[in-house]
């Protein structure tokens, strides 16, 4: 088992990435591909998102069995407690942890309509799941989120990063923040939460920009803002494409660079199931 705080004990930044489980199991052989193809990049590891319903979350599953048992890769798979019972995502963790899966991304998630949970059988925070699955099983590793523009649901950052404490002291080893598109936003964020006592990695995740429309979807979701110089240079270039898309490949390759240079542990790289812009990145990294 390697756990967060080994990953990140190492004096080379690290390079992860996430991905999502596909819509259908005709589709799974070919996230099986991508993954091959990230992992050929030699990421520190590759977290899975999750949704907690039926097959999706079945795919999740698959998809983080076959990173550890086939790829050999550290898996990290995504779990989040919001409308699941206790002995529900007790059963769901200690089946991925009796399959070799030792680190976890804890999340709240979402909440699903028209499925009731007893009041007694429910954890309505990231903070109570992360004691609740350290409480089963205290030898796994687990990560947080992290909002440097701050959660739609918090007050104010204040507020944000005083939760984010709280999140910690339960278990969390790590911080993987949600995305931005201004580092200066990573360094103001990291800044407020070291003088909060906070010590942990805080892990800066970045989405290559692939389309414009797109990029205005993940905003409106995520609160997410676009400075206005990155809004100018788009607004440009929105109708062609593929002008956007190698736009993005390189303002991500110089967020990662200003983000490494400046202290950042790694950089966790959104890659909404595509790898070409990724094996750009990284190899521009790497060079």
């Amino acid at each position: 088992m390697t756990s967060f705080t080994e990953i990140y004990n190492s004096t080379k930044p690290t390079i992860s990435f996430e991905i999502f489980p596909p819509r259908t199991d005709e589709k799974i052989a070919d996230t099986k591909n991508l993954l091959k193809n990230l992992h050929s990049l030699e990421p520190s590891y590759i977290t899975v998102t999750y949704r907690a319903l039926g097959k999706s979350r079945e795919r999740s599953f698959e998809l983080v069995r076959y990173l550890h048992q086939d790829l050999k890769a550290i898996a990290v798979a995504h779990m989040t407690c919001l409308g699941q019972g206790k002995k529900e995502l007790k059963d769901i963790f200690t089946n991925l942890f009796e399959a070799g899966i030792n680190n976890f991304l804890a999340l709240r998630g979402d909440k699903i309509e028209g499925k009731e949970v007893e009041e007694i059988e429910v954890l309505s925070n990231a903070r109570d799941f992360t004691s609740f699955l350290k409480e089963i099983n205290s030898s796994v590793s687990i990560a947080t989120a992290g909002y440097p523009e701050t959660h739609p649901d918090a007050l104010n950052q204040e507020e944000e990063i005083s939760y984010l404490k709280e999140k910690i002291s339960s278990g969390s080893e790590a911080i993987l923040t949600q995305l931005f598109f201004n580092t200066d936003t990573y360094f103001d964020y990291v800044s407020k939460i070291r003088k909060a006592g906070i010590s942990e990695p805080v892990v800066p995740g970045i989405m290559p920009i692939k389309n414009y429309a797109q990029l205005s979807k993940f905003v409106q979701m995520c609160g997410a803002v676009i400075p206005e110089e990155l809004e100018k240079e788009l607004s440009k270039i929105k109708e062609k494409p593929k002008q956007v898309e190698d736009f993005g490949t390189e303002y991500a390759i110089q967020m990662c660079k200003k983000l490494i240079r400046g202290g950042a542990p790694g950089v966790h790289l959104y890659t909404l199931n595509k790898a070409d812009q990724v094996m750009k990145i990284v190899r521009a990294l790497n060079s």
